[in-house]
Parts: structure tokens; C-alpha cells; sequence
């Protein structure tokens, strides 16, 4: 009789283990649906994670106006030219993402770039170039 209730509480963790893993599962694919343009809400919604994709390219494009030798280097590379191409989060990605247009920002960018060798151009105003 005592050899059962081990087993009876083992079945019952496991099932509470896969009723824990399927929950997971789905809380994770609608995670996931969020980052599909399609399934973005209309509203202009400032989750944290958009938040911290809208930091890390305003971040990337201060770098870029402003910054010096290495720092403006890899800027440029994972901006203007899309490297590298197998980051987990590329320009790309992070404009679809916040559903930015991705050709008119890159363009903007650039612009501000080319102009901007010491002028103190800003990531806000490419931004905002690129919005207009």
C-alpha cells in the first residue's frame, strides 16, 4: 500500500508538470503573435519590449551620427549595409517590429550621416526625416 501513494504522487506531478509546460507553450505562441505586423494592435501600444527595440535603434543611430572610429563603424555596418545578416535582431527586424519603413529610415540615416560629420544631428531627427 505505501509503495502506491509514491507512484500516485509522481503521476500527479507529472501531470501537473505537462499542464504547467502546455500553458507555457501557449502563453509563448501568443508572445510571439504580437511581433507579426499583422497582429500588432492599431493603437500605439509602448510595451517593454517594443520600448527596448525603439532603444536599442536609437541607440544604434545615435552611435552612428555621433559617434567615433569603432563605435560609428559597427553603427554603419548593422544600419547601412545589414550586417551582419545572421544577428538575432537586425535593422530589419527592428523596424518591421515597430513598423517603421525600413527603406525610408535607412535612406534618412543615411542623410543625417553624410551631413552630419560633427554637426551634432541626433537619432530623433532622423526619425523624424524619415517620417515626413
Amino acid at each position: 500500500m505505501l509503495s502506491t501513494v509514491p507512484a500516485l504522487c509522481a503521476r500527479g506531478e507529472d501531470q501537473r508538470l505537462g499542464e504547467i509546460k502546455e500553458d507555457f507553450l501557449q502563453k509563448k505562441e501568443n508572445a510571439m503573435k504580437f511581433w507579426s505586423n499583422a497582429d500588432t494592435p492599431s493603437e500605439n501600444t509602448q510595451v517593454p519590449e517594443r520600448r527596448l527595440l525603439a532603444a536599442v535603434l536609437q541607440r544604434a543611430i545615435t552611435d552612428y551620427l555621433t559617434g567615433d572610429g569603432d563605435l560609428r563603424d559597427t553603427a554603419e555596418a548593422w544600419l547601412i549595409h545589414d550586417q551582419p545578416e545572421d544577428a538575432p535582431l537586425t535593422f530589419k527586424f527592428i523596424c518591421e517590429a515597430l513598423d517603421l519603413d525600413y527603406p525610408s529610415l535607412k535612406e534618412a540615416i543615411r542623410s543625417q550621416g553624410s551631413s552630419s560629420q560633427g554637426t551634432g544631428n541626433t537619432a530623433s531627427n532622423a526619425m523624424a526625416q524619415a517620417a515626413n
